[in-house]
């Protein structure tokens, strides 16, 4: 696989209100929370761009521990998510080296690496306009998960802005849904059951 095809970008700038506590640096294994994302997907990319917000001087030793990390500022967290989606991926559109963009929030520490290496694989086959979202049978339906890939070419920053949200930016466009065994592709870290149940993954 060459790595320098894709990029990643992972979210790690929201308040972790109803967590009570700065989820992204949580002890998970050996490492933290969002190191084990970053782990996971650095297996992939050549960079990886981590989008911080609050509480940001938190998250300053990812840089000095891993050499393609690059950890910028959403001086607009307060905003939402999207911002720091747009943050991100504008960040990453100034990069030439890559074609996809690997993307997840920061708190889905357990997804399994052969997830990773699985959407990567098939994304390599599927239609340049299509996105690469993992999916997970629950009870009597699918539900998308993250990670997710997207394509270089369906990422302008005037495309981005003309939406108010990802969700309604993924709904325009085409998917391909890879059917994976691994429950942790929908289980962010939300609250502290979350983390014990995550943990207990």
């Amino acid at each position: 696989m060459d790595n320098k095809k894709f990029i990643g970008v992972i979210l790690a700038a929201g308040f972790s209100s109803r967590a009570e506590t700065f989820k992204m640096t949580l002890k998970f294994g050996e490492n933290t929370v969002i190191e084990n994302t970053i782990i996971k997907m650095s297996k992939y990319c050549s960079k990886i761009i981590v989008v911080g917000g609050y509480k940001i001087e938190r998250l300053n030793f990812l840089s000095d521990k891993y050499d393609f990390v690059e950890l910028i500022f959403n001086e607009n967290y307060k905003d939402g998510m999207y911002s720091s989606v747009l943050k991100g991926f504008n960040r990453a559109l100034e990069e030439t080296n890559w074609e996809n963009i690997i993307f997840t929030p920061g708190d889905y520490p357990a997804v399994r690496q052969e997830v990773y290496k699985r959407l990567i694989d098939i994304s390599q086959h599927e239609a340049s306009e299509n996105i690469i979202i993992p999916i997970y049978k629950e009870k009597d339906y699918f539900r998308n998960g993250h990670p997710i890939i997207l394509k270089k070419k369906l990422l302008t920053k005037n495309t981005l802005t003309d939406y108010g949200n990802l969700r309604e930016f993924l709904y325009k466009r085409k998917q391909t849904h890879v059917k994976v065994e691994d429950k942790a592709i929908l289980k962010d870290l939300d609250t502290m059951d979350d983390y014990k149940e995550l943990l207990n993954m």
